[in-house]
């Protein structure tokens, strides 16, 4: 049976997964963001915790791969509160310490006031061989103001993770300089639409019109048809940690035993079979 569920569709026919356009305007950053989550799946196991849960999107991906999963929310969360398990900050989880084999915090962390705190609080639930699955933005407009603190860099989130007792695994760049710019450009034409939506005083935002609606969605399909068909060479592929519009993590325990997929974090930029730099 086919489903939708927030910013995501999964089509039963041929088991894909996609982005549903009609929940959202951030079409590349949120296509990005769902490879990387296909790409971590073996990471989705157990007992899981959804942090910032919104309307459980991911459960789509984590749903038959887990025994058990919550999720969280804050009772301000532009997203409402209808799927969440539990009411709570990030920064002071109400769970016993070691409860959960991995932990979700998709584009959560830089609405939480103490970013450290919060993913100690993600290593404190998770028992020792659990892992910590995030993604944070970089180069993004503010969103959901006024809880919007913070933006992380690759290293600024190594060092937020060792400062939690955590071990990244891996830490991808959704996208790079092409994305970003692509990223940006519909933004500003989100805006462009909003502020003509306010000027004539119309009671419906036109950026909710069909027509406007495809015209900011088709080119960032066009764009990531187009990035899926080049393969840029390494070099160039290394400029996205200088431009993107995010990063994915996969983080572990620091004491937990290291296996072969640790030695990616050593490269400037480790790829993936869906990451091209652009």
């Amino acid at each position: 049976m086919d489903k939708a569920r927030g910013i995501l569709r999964y089509r039963a026919t041929d088991g894909r997964f996609s982005v549903n356009d009609a929940r959202t305007l951030s079409v590349v950053v949120a296509d990005y963001l769902l490879r990387e989550m296909l790409l971590a799946r073996s990471y989705l196991r157990g007992r899981l915790l959804d942090i910032g849960c919104g309307t459980k999107p991911f459960s789509l991906i984590y749903g038959p791969l887990t025994d058990q999963a919550y999720g969280t929310e804050v009772p301000f969360s532009p997203f409402g509160t209808m799927e969440a398990d539990i009411l709570c900050r990030a920064e002071a989880l109400p769970f016993l310490s070691g409860c959960f084999d991995a932990v979700l915090l998709t584009e959560v962390l830089e609405h939480t006031v103490q970013p450290f705190l919060a993913l100690a609080e993600c290593s404190r639930v998770i028992e020792p061989s659990g892992h910590v699955i995030l993604s944070v933005p970089f180069v993004y407009p503010l969103h959901d103001w006024p809880h919007d603190y913070w933006r992380f860099t690759r290293f600024g989130l190594e060092a937020l993770c060792r400062q939690a007792g955590l071990r990244p695994v891996y830490i991808h760049t959704k996208g790079g300089v092409g994305a970003t710019v692509m990223s940006l450009t519909i933004q500003l034409a989100v805006r462009a639409t909003d502020g003509i939506t306010k000027l004539f005083g119309l009671s419906r935002p036109i950026r909710q019109w069909p027509a406007i609606r495809w015209l900011l969605v088709m080119p960032q399909r066009l764009f990531l048809l187009l990035a899926g068909s080049l393969r840029l060479p390494e070099a160039l592929q290394r400029t996205s940690d200088w431009m993107t519009p995010g990063f994915f993590a996969v983080a572990t325990k620091a004491s937990a035993p290291m296996g072969d997929n640790t030695s990616e974090l050593s490269m400037l930029d480790t790829l993936s079979d869906f990451e091209d730099g652009v």
